[in-house]
């Protein structure tokens, strides 16, 4: 999510950006009731009509590297750098 927030990442910073300008049209004409409506009523589906796999901007959210993966590779990238010296 820190990675959404700092726009470190070009393919969730491409997505976001996607999303956003592909909603604030939208939002802005369809009235904020029936939108929440539509969110609940998409949220609280019935198991049955679920899928089990993800969609794919979801998958790539749950791919991302985590902050431990980030810390490590600065780590040895630093490591790296001690050693060329």
């Amino acid at each position: 999510v820190k990675s959404i927030i700092r726009w470190t990442d070009p393919r969730i910073s491409t997505l976001v950006t996607f999303i956003l300008i592909v909603a604030l049209p939208a939002l802005y004409f369809i009235p904020m009731k029936i939108v929440i409506i539509f969110v609940v009523l998409f949220v609280m589906r019935h198991p049955r009509l679920r899928d089990p796999i993800p969609p794919p901007p979801v998958n790539l959210v749950f791919r991302l590297p985590s902050r431990d993966d980030q810390m490590l590779i600065k780590e040895g990238q630093n490591r790296l750098l001690m050693v060329q010296d």
